[in-house]
C-alpha cells in the first residue's frame, strides 16, 4: 500500500518542482540549487523497500 502513495507523491509534488526548474536552465536561465532531487531519490529508495517491509 505504501508503494502507491510514494509514486503518488513523486509524481505530484516532486515531479513538478524538477520540470520547472529544468524548463528554466534549458532556456538558459541560472535556475537555484534545488533539494527536489534528493527527494526523489528517497521516495524512490521508500517505494522498494515498502514492499518488503510491508
Amino acid at each position: 500500500m505504501a508503494a502507491p502513495v510514494v509514486l503518488t507523491l513523486q509524481l505530484v509534488a516532486v515531479r513538478p518542482v524538477l520540470n520547472l526548474r529544468s524548463d528554466r536552465v534549458l532556456a538558459g536561465e541560472t535556475a537555484p540549487r534545488s533539494h527536489a532531487h534528493l527527494v526523489h531519490i528517497a521516495l524512490a529508495v521508500l517505494g522498494v523497500l515498502a514492499p518488503a517491509t510491508g
